[in-house]
């Protein structure tokens, strides 16, 4: 059986600090836009990517099953 660890969506706050990683094309400029600490802005920036690769993850499961029993589950 699979374990399905509980999966959220990014924050808002998240979605803030990847927007101004992607302007500035750092996290140090983009910590300091945001007016945080860099060590904020990369916890949640690697908070995104673990979500990102967990979701990935489960997608990838998924797709295994689908194609076994497609008519199942029909997606």
């Amino acid at each position: 059986m699979i374990k399905v660890d509980r999966v959220t969506g990014v924050t808002e706050n998240e979605k803030d600090v990847l927007d101004a990683i992607i302007r500035h094309k750092s996290v140090t400029k983009a910590a300091k836009a945001l007016g945080i600490s860099l060590q904020l802005a990369s916890a949640r920036k690697h908070r995104a990517i673990a979500k990102y690769l967990k979701a990935k993850e489960i997608v990838k499961e998924f797709e295994t099953f689908r194609i076994r029993s497609p008519t199942v589950l029909e997606v």
